[in-house]
């Protein structure tokens, strides 16, 4: 059998008969489910314990090498993160790989499939999504409560614990808790709350009626919310105005953060926001100055 004969021309794709012409082609190349990676915010890794799979599939016209010819297909390689100078791989499959606790720049790196043949070279290339794990909250919870941490219960002029704990990133500027009235009026609102993930964080409320706090963390990766109330008993809702504090102590967990207080006069806020918040001094500010959260 002559050369000619076992090396007909190329073509691009699958030929209608396979037999007169020879073709190198990747069917396929993508992942199976997730392409994300989750990002640590602790340092330039990505965070532990995540893996992308990927399946591959490459066609070609079925002849083997020859002498100096090397077949329709002769190699198949994968590069990518964390994979050197790349691993053969054979015409088809699937293979999962490690992606925790990587750089984030090796991570960045696309994955190229290339196959090699009698008709020269086929490539494909994907990219896992390197992204921020999204907030994720996992109890926020009323203190004292009449056996429903979703419900605390007050005596009027008592402090409540409002209590949360999340999972993500330490999104230590972006949590916020807004108490709202019956009527849907705002009465309490806390901005730029210091925060750490996977412990429980917890702030403390003296509310005048019943209220309704909302909880919600904001970041790069996302956001989450939840709600609970406070019931007070033998209360009263009093006219007055907003007043706005920075809210400062020593501590190293929370030394700063803004906090606005519905009250009849400025001292009488003053003295609510120090008295909600034991060991903190409240220094009044104006309005553009709490929108700017912490200096």
């Amino acid at each position: 059998m002559g050369l000619l004969e076992l090396y007909p021309p190329c073509q691009a794709d699958p030929p209608k008969f396979a037999a007169q012409s020879d073709y190198l082609k990747i069917e396929s190349f993508q992942f199976i489910g997730a392409s994300t990676v989750y990002k640590d915010d602790v340092d330039n890794l990505t965070a532990p314990f995540q893996s992308v799979a990927i399946s591959w599939d490459v066609r070609s016209g079925g002849f083997p090498p020859v002498d100096d010819h090397p077949g329709s297909l002769s190699s198949v390689t994968l590069t990518g993160p964390n994979l050197g100078n790349g691993i053969a791989l054979g015409p088809s499959g699937q293979q999962t790989f490690e992606m925790g606790e990587l750089q984030q720049s090796e991570t960045a790196k696309p994955f190229v499939l290339t196959a090699v043949g009698n008709c020269g070279k086929a490539q494909a290339s994907l990219s896992a999504q390197l992204i921020y794990r999204p907030p994720v909250i996992e109890s926020f919870t009323a203190t004292p409560n009449d056996n429903d941490p979703k419900t605390g219960y007050v005596a009027l002029g008592k402090p409540a614990v409002l209590s949360w704990k999340y999972a993500g990133l330490d999104y230590r500027d972006g949590v916020s808790i807004v108490g709202t009235d019956g009527q849907g009026k705002t009465v309490f609102n806390a901005k730029g709350i210091q925060s750490y993930s996977n412990q429980v964080n917890s702030l403390q409320v003296v509310p005048s009626a019943n209220t309704r706090y909302s909880l919600q963390i904001s970041g790069p990766g996302g956001s989450a919310s939840d709600s609970l109330w406070v019931d007070v008993y033998n209360s009263k809702q009093d006219k007055g105005s907003w007043f706005y504090f920075q809210m400062t102590d020593e501590s190293d967990i929370l030394p700063c953060f803004m906090l606005a207080v519905f009250a009849p006069d400025a001292a009488s806020a003053k003295s609510l926001a120090e008295a909600q918040n034991g060991g903190y001094e409240a220094e009044q500010v104006d309005v553009n100055a709490y929108l700017a959260s912490c200096q």
